[in-house]
């Protein structure tokens, strides 16, 4: 299973991908942006072993995405700051890039299931899901051919909500492989 997980610099990319590895000692707080990617080998539940892909999400970076969906993406987590509301019509563009790019550039993800993560809800500046749904104007979305869903995460202080994330990715990818399962 090969899973993309992208948003803006400083979303908390590798923070929730360090708890996916299994990083619930808190040692996150030292996490340094990604410039670049890195791989990383996941098994998960049911047998099944992910390839995360964790790109970083500086504007200089942003338009080589697209090349990371060569070959099959089965899901793309994209994070997203719960406190950094001035922000997020920045990265409801990169997302509709994600989803409605170019013919191009959504070759490699169509058809992959679509996790929104609002990280940072331990903040109090956070917002809520509704708010955070409604700015990124999901229903836009809503028709394209991705299984989409959003969920609240704390990658700093609540490891269990990120392994959640990963949990419905691969429960939405196992339902796409044998859909006869459901």
């Amino acid at each position: 299973m090969r899973i993309l997980i992208l948003g803006l610099d400083n979303a908390g990319k590798s923070s929730i991908v360090a708890r996916w590895l299994g990083d619930d000692q808190g040692s996150i707080d030292m996490i340094a942006p990604t410039f670049g990617f890195e791989i990383h080998d996941i098994q998960c539940q049911e047998g099944y072993t992910a390839t995360v892909w964790d790109i970083g999400g500086q504007e200089s970076i942003r338009p080589f995405w697209r090349s990371y969906y060569e070959g099959e993406t089965d899901a793309v987590c994209f994070v997203i700051d719960s406190a950094d509301i001035d922000r997020i019509a920045e990265a409801r563009r990169e997302l509709e890039k994600v989803l409605m790019g170019t013919e191009e550039t959504r070759q490699g993800s169509r058809g992959a299931s679509v996790l929104i993560m609002a990280n940072k809800q331990d903040l109090k500046d956070a917002h809520s899901i509704n708010e955070i749904k409604e700015r990124l104007d999901l229903d836009l979305f809503s028709s394209t051919e991705h299984d989409m869903h959003i969920m609240p995460c704390s990658a700093m202080h609540d490891a269990a909500s990120c392994r959640q994330g990963l949990s419905w990715i691969v429960e939405s990818v196992r339902r796409k492989r044998s859909p006869g399962a459901m």
